[in-house]
């Protein structure tokens, strides 16, 4: 976005302004700001944040701890003596210690700065014991006892776990997928119940997933936990370790947070286990933020190239910018996770081996039968080669209260934007019969089945399917589907492979997650092959393009990429268009 002098200046006052409040103490509502100046949204967007974060380190956490008093062994707190500190965090120090009275060992939680001397502190502390007692789930670490000293240190008495946290762990490096997804699986579960409670964790790291000797993960660490009731009043609040944070909570809107903060931040460590590294990597918190808000994570089968797309699938998901687009729930992230890991009934390979041993055993009856040999088909002696793969796509429209608009092509001039009224009929074109797959994505982002699935319905995918060559649908010739929904980009996609698509394979979860389509063109068109813009001329099929590439908005092009990473380890060929819709 290019601004001019006058806009340049005023964004330099408001950022000040911005600063100076943040340095009185006050929390300024980011949101006001972007009400207020709504055409400096996009630099408003990309600059406060990282004043806030430089202001007050970002809202993380993990140095507060060196304010915290350190206890030696030997310390007692009521009945317990402190055997050694086991580590320290955001909201205070872990002391493994001795119940002199029962002859257990357990775990003592100090908070920052050691005591309880004001009431704010007081309060905090006392919230973090009500939480914890409150939630009582197999995979939430329990709290047995909170107590405060006569000199006025609080503390948290908790179950102990032998088998150190995440974050230990992931010193040796990254975790098989298996093991890494059986992980998230539980404590998405857990989180998905503290949601359901009515609270935001807010501080899902690796260092607060800790495990018992047999390995079994637990969430830990409630001190930022957030509960709807009070999040109103936190406008501003940035709480919570900067590489783990949300989008949202980087931008200090702790008064809308909900369980898709807590989404992320599980996104994030995944993405660590994973990987071996954090999907966010900036020492300095300025950068850290940066990132992000504006960046993508680097894809994991980059770096690990036998890793399972499902599980990237699920992963950058939960790193979705924009929080919609993220699983509604943490519950629902963790049945995604419980489906992938449930045994498959047959092996995808052995199937995908079957498909193609019918498909060529179909192309060599075909060839034996037409006629055009008397000997042994060149197919079965390997003489022949199938040509590569190849399809294009196109979108008719008229509408029938407007004579004007009767059976326009993209390539016609006037045809965009396509507007309320408007019918639409797809074709697509393959080079030599294959199985194809075509799919709408609409201006909010949402994919819909069009073939070979009964429109809209991605449960009803026919039992048998057969290749094609050409598409013209819907399949009566004097019939269209109407154009509805909002304003924006929208995009037909071409999907083929020479075999028919796994069973276990799903489509819908592979398109799940797409950013919203703006539209800042309504003369905007654009094609693409596998992900990037190709010259319409280059087809005759498609006719002139009316706008130039770059004019698009990039959404259109984040979703194109999207889809290139996703869909074409599976789909040799990958053709879209994206088009301006004017919307209702």
């Amino acid at each position: 976005m290019q601004l001019d002098t006058r806009d340049e200046a005023l964004l330099d006052e408001l950022a000040e302004e911005y600063s100076e409040r943040l340095r009185r103490g006050e929390q300024p509502a980011f949101a006001d700001y972007l009400d207020a100046y709504p055409h400096l949204a996009e630099a408003i967007g990309r600059l406060f944040p990282t004043i806030a974060i430089m202001e007050d380190a970002g809202g993380s956490t993990e140095d507060a701890a060196a304010d915290t008093e350190l206890l030696t062994p030997g310390t007692r707190l009521g009945h317990f003596r402190i055997i050694e500190r086991l580590g320290e965090g955001g909201t205070g120090a872990v002391y493994l210690a001795e119940d002199e009275e029962l002859g257990t060992q357990v775990a003592i939680k100090v908070p920052a700065r050691g005591r309880c001397g004001s009431g704010a502190e007081w309060a905090g502390i006392l919230d973090e014991a009500r939480t914890a007692a409150g939630l009582e789930h197999p995979a939430i670490v329990p709290v047995h006892y909170f107590g405060r000293e006569p000199d006025g240190t609080c503390y948290l008495v908790m179950k102990y776990l032998e088998g150190g946290s995440l974050a230990e762990r992931l010193n040796d490096g990254p975790l098989e997928g298996r093991e890494a997804a059986q992980i998230l699986g539980t404590i998405a579960e857990a989180v998905g119940y503290l949601h359901r409670k009515g609270f935001v964790h807010r501080d899902l790291k690796p260092l607060n997933i800790l495990f018992d000797r047999e390995q079994r993960p637990y969430v830990a660490d409630f001190g930022l936990a957030l509960h709807a009731a009070v999040q109103g009043r936190r406008a501003g609040d940035r709480s919570g370790t900067l590489r783990y944070m949300a989008p949202e909570q980087v931008r200090g809107e702790a008064q809308w947070l909900d369980g898709r903060a807590d989404v992320w931040a599980l996104g994030a460590i995944f993405y660590e286990m994973l990987a071996g590294q954090p999907a966010f990597v900036s020492e300095e918190a300025a950068e850290l933020a940066e990132e992000i808000l504006h960046r993508e994570p680097r894809p994991l089968r980059q770096q690990r190239p036998s890793l399972s797309a499902e599980l990237e699938r699920i992963c950058l998901k939960c790193l979705a910018k924009d929080s919609t687009q993220r699983y509604p729930t943490a519950s629902d992230l963790a049945a995604d996770v419980r489906r992938w890991l449930r045994p498959r009934r047959r092996h995808a390979a052995l199937a995908a081996c079957v498909a193609v041993g019918v498909v060529l055993l179909g192309v060599a009856a075909s060839l034996w039968g037409s006629g055009r040999s008397t000997t042994a088909p060149a197919a079965l002696t390997g003489t022949i080669t199938a040509a590569a793969l190849n399809g294009t796509i196109d979108i008719r429209v008229w509408n029938p209260s407007d004579p004007g608009r009767s059976g326009l092509g993209l390539g016609d001039r006037g045809v965009l934007p396509l507007r309320p009224g408007d019918q639409i009929r797809v074709e697509a074109r393959l080079n030599r019969p294959a199985y194809a797959y075509l799919v709408w994505i609409d201006s909010q982002g949402a994919a819909w089945p069009v073939y070979p699935w009964t429109p809209g319905d991605w449960t009803a995918r026919p039992a048998r399917e057969t290749p094609q060559e050409r598409l013209a649908l819907p399949e009566a010739a004097d019939e269209g589907w109407p154009m509805q929904g909002p304003r924006g980009m929208e995009t037909l996609v071409l999907l083929a492979r020479d075999v028919p698509l796994p069973a276990d394979l799903r489509l819908e979860t592979l398109l799940a997650g797409l950013p919203r389509q703006p539209c800042q063109d309504p003369q905007g068109i654009l094609w693409f092959e596998n992900g990037r813009p190709v010259a319409a001329a280059a087809d005759p099929l498609r006719g002139p393009s009316f706008s130039e590439p770059l004019k698009i908005a990039d959404p259109v092009l984040q979703t194109q990429e999207l889809l290139r990473r996703r869909l074409t380890p599976y789909f040799p060929v990958l053709r879209a268009v994206s088009v301006a819709n004017q919307g209702e």
